[in-house]
This record gives C-alpha cells, sequence and structure tokens, in this order.
C-alpha cells in the first residue's frame, strides 16, 4: 500500500490488470490514483495466490503424510 501511495500514479500495466479482472472505469472512476494502484496490486497478488497457493498446499499436505508414515507405519 505504501508503495502505491507513494508513487501516486496509475500504470498502463495497473488498468490492463484491473481489466482483466473485471475492475473498469465504472466502478474506479473518480477514484484518486493511489487507491486505483494499490487494486491494481491486490489483482496482481491474488492471482499470485491462485497460481502458487495450491501447489504450496499440495507440498505441504505431501510432507505431512510423509511424516505420518514414518511415524505409524
Amino acid at each position: 500500500m505504501l508503495e502505491a501511495c507513494e508513487s501516486n500514479s496509475v500504470s498502463h500495466e495497473d488498468l490492463i490488470d484491473l481489466g482483466k479482472a473485471g475492475l473498469g472505469s465504472c466502478l474506479l472512476g473518480g477514484l484518486l490514483d493511489w487507491l486505483i494502484s494499490y487494486s491494481a496490486r491486490l489483482v496482481r497478488f491474488i492471482n499470485f495466490e491462485r497460481t502458487k497457493l495450491p501447489e504450496e498446499i499440495l507440498k505441504h499436505n505431501v510432507e505431512e503424510k510423509k511424516k505420518y508414515l514414518q511415524t505409524y507405519a
């Protein structure tokens, strides 16, 4: 958030990412630039989580299963 506030500008990449997320000018119109930039960062974080979180959960489950099998097998 601090980075978005400090830049106080909206990049072309921000607008593209927001558009892909379905957040267009109807929703964002009239907002301050830092808030639009912050929203774009949130969208990028959500997209990152969508790709990485399932992998991490699976990895964690495999590790837990190995520990369980070592303990009880």
